[in-house]
């Protein structure tokens, strides 16, 4: 097992291993969502922006970075954030955090809060608490309803040169990634310390999603979904 142990040393004891940077994935293709996910509505914001504002007002958080597909479009942002692009299509999540992972790494951050951008509900406390891990492991994941939740989760940076060696033997899964380092998966009660409802694992894959979580955040639902909604076909894709 390779592990940035050997890298970074020993973490201080200090409340997080900071600095700390927010790295956002904005670079799937939307396929079940129809449209692209950065550029939903949330209330006065894009999706995109809600999901980089509620990161970046974690104490400790002094960078974000969004990771967005080549050539791909995104929605302005009041925020300065730094953006890099996967090196090219088809690589996989693997890709995206392997980029993100070494824009933070460059910026001076040692260790990286990963979320994808349709996870509008993250809470703060849920993120220290991810994050607060990693002075046991490389990477904290948390597990929820059996599944690992590799996009909702902390890395330390120094893991960007090993996700290419990865990537360049034809791996393309983060948990190719977490296989061969230091993992501290945090189970359900460990989370809902922090989240009970573990809402900062909701996130909008499809309309329904996308409109459920709307509803429960008290948003309106913009027209198209709507529409979608009332005609019973919620999932059918916009034009």
């Amino acid at each position: 097992m390779l592990s940035s142990r050997v890298l970074l040393g020993a973490l201080p004891e200090m409340p997080l291993p900071g600095p700390v940077a927010a790295v956002v994935l904005c670079g799937g293709k939307s396929r079940r969502m129809g449209r692209p996910k950065p550029w939903l509505p949330w209330g006065e914001k894009t999706l995109l922006e809600h999901v980089v504002d509620r990161l970046c007002q974690v104490p400790g958080v002094e960078q974000a970075i969004l990771v967005a597909a080549p050539g791909q479009d995104l929605p302005p942002l009041k925020r300065p954030v730094a953006v890099v692009r996967d090196r090219k299509p088809g690589l996989g999540p693997l890709e995206g955090l392997a980029q993100g992972l070494a824009a933070a790494r460059r910026a001076g951050c040692p260790v990286a809060f990963v979320a994808s951008c349709d996870v509008p509900a993250l809470r703060g406390p849920f993120v220290l608490c991810v994050l607060e891990h990693l002075r046991e492991a490389d990477a904290a994941v948390p597990v929820a309803g059996g599944h690992q939740h590799v996009l909702v989760a902390a890395y330390c940076t120094e893991l960007a040169s090993l996700a290419d060696e990865l990537l360049e033997q034809g791996h393309m899964r983060p948990r190719d990634l977490l296989a061969r380092i230091e993992t501290r998966l945090l189970a359900e009660d460990e989370l809902r310390r922090a989240d009970p409802e573990l809402l900062s694992l909701q996130n909008a894959n499809t309309p329904e999603e996308y409109r459920r979580l709307l509803l429960s955040s008290g948003m309106p639902l913009p027209a198209w979904l709507q529409s979608a909604s009332g005609s019973g076909d919620v999932g059918a894709e916009a034009p």
